[in-house]
């Protein structure tokens, strides 16, 4: 029931794809005479989010760990981000500055679903409904479209543009599975569309979007590309750096804070950087606070704080689609060592140490080689789906 009243409301705002003529990297490709229907199930896949996957493709171990004053109380092994909160106790005041005291309580939780999409307005999540009105403008990679100097990569660069839809996806109230009582951080109880880049005039244009974040003037070149080194070895041990704001690990750089990316690099590595770049851009807008550190735990305790950079210690993401990182074998593909290469003598099941199970999702900017989506890289499926996690420190009172 949930899901066809989801899809209707979509339906209201969306119109069947009309027959014309496409664009997509390997040249001009023509639709003609097929109904709008059809066309959707051909350019826009289902993703199956509303099915047994929502319980077996999630990551449940993500959201450790979970602490109570301070300590660790479950998922132990699990390291608690850089700049979360150490406090025991919180203080804060209520409407009418009277005090309030409680206990400090943290998680990860899964909060947003993003889908980078090579066609427009098509959503897997919606069951591969195409939200279209009637125009394929930014379809998919473009080959002949250059930049000089793109992100510090000196001479032309051929540029591939995806689109994002950004979705508000409280699990743990959707299914009705507890969680830390008083850390409602934004009030989402369900899902709901919260940005569309389709319709962001600075998502398609970098020098309309430079007055959205100026600060790529500065930090659009070589020697400032060279520090995000050292994001990407902390990101690969699972400490992104969040003072080198401008970098997105071992994915590339944060700005232009655009669709366009260097179409050389692998989809995996392209799609993580786009979805980072669309966090940074709610930030940078104010639709997204930061809920970490002890100055969101005090005061009068709103849960969230104004932070105009993205907070990447905050997050950890997971692949949902073409093929989850909580729910596929490494091994059935053919990759991880063999018997004899073993010292143990035995095959090494892939998935724990890159992939599946306790480690079925990653921090920002950690190197898709390390996290096994390389292998996740499915031909003829286009568009990737990510489960965001966030870490919040609340005051339990």
């Amino acid at each position: 029931m949930f899901k066809v009243t989801l899809l209707s409301l979509f339906f209201l705002f969306s119109s069947f794809v009309s027959a014309g003529s496409v664009t997509t990297v390997d040249g001009p490709e023509t639709v003609t005479d097929v109904p709008g229907s059809v066309k959707d199930s051909i350019l826009c896949k289902s993703a199956d989010v509303f099915s047994t996957k929502i319980m077996s493709d999630i990551c449940w171990s993500c959201i450790f760990p979970i602490k109570v004053m301070g300590k660790p109380l479950f998922g132990t092994d699990h390291a608690a981000p850089s700049g979360s909160s150490s406090k025991v106790t919180c203080n804060c005041k209520d409407g009418l500055g009277m005090p309030e005291f409680g206990l400090t309580a943290a998680m990860f939780e899964p909060a947003r679903i993003i889908e980078v999409v090579k066609t427009p307005y098509c959503s897997p999540i919606l069951d591969g409904v195409s939200l279209n009105n009637g125009s394929f403008n930014g379809l998919g990679n473009s080959a002949s479209k250059t930049i000089n100097n793109y992100s510090g990569i000196s001479g032309p660069t051929p540029l591939g543009f995806y689109n994002y839809h950004y979705f508000s996806f409280p699990l743990m109230q959707m299914i009705n599975m507890a969680g830390l009582p008083g850390c409602d951080t934004d009030g989402m109880v369900s899902m709901g569309g919260l940005a569309f880049s389709e319709w962001d005039p600075f998502w398609g244009d970098e020098e309309l979007g430079f007055f959205q974040n100026p600060e790529s003037v500065i930090f659009s070149n070589p020697l400032a590309q060279l520090a995000c080194v050292v994001d990407c070895v902390k990101s690969n041990f699972n400490k992104p750096d969040d003072s080198l704001f401008w970098c997105a690990g071992c994915w590339g750089s944060m700005t232009p804070m655009s669709g366009f990316f260097d179409s050389g690099t692998s989809m995996p590595t392209s799609t993580s950087l786009l979805v980072t770049r669309a966090i940074g851009l709610q930030f940078r807008r104010g639709l997204e606070s930061k809920t970490i550190g002890d100055d969101v735990v005090g005061g009068r305790c709103k849960s969230k704080a104004y932070f105009p950079f993205i907070p990447k210690t905050q997050y950890k993401m997971s692949l949902f689609y073409p093929l989850a990182e909580a729910n596929s074998t490494l091994d059935s593909l053919g990759f991880g060592p063999n018997p004899e290469e073993t010292s143990e003598g035995k095959k090494y099941n892939m998935n724990d140490l890159v992939g599946s199970g306790k480690n079925c999702c990653h921090p920002l900017g950690k190197s898709t080689l390390l996290t096994g989506n390389e292998a996740r890289n499915i031909p003829g499926k286009d568009d990737y789906i990510y489960m965001l996690f966030r870490y919040k420190d609340c005051c339990i009172r």
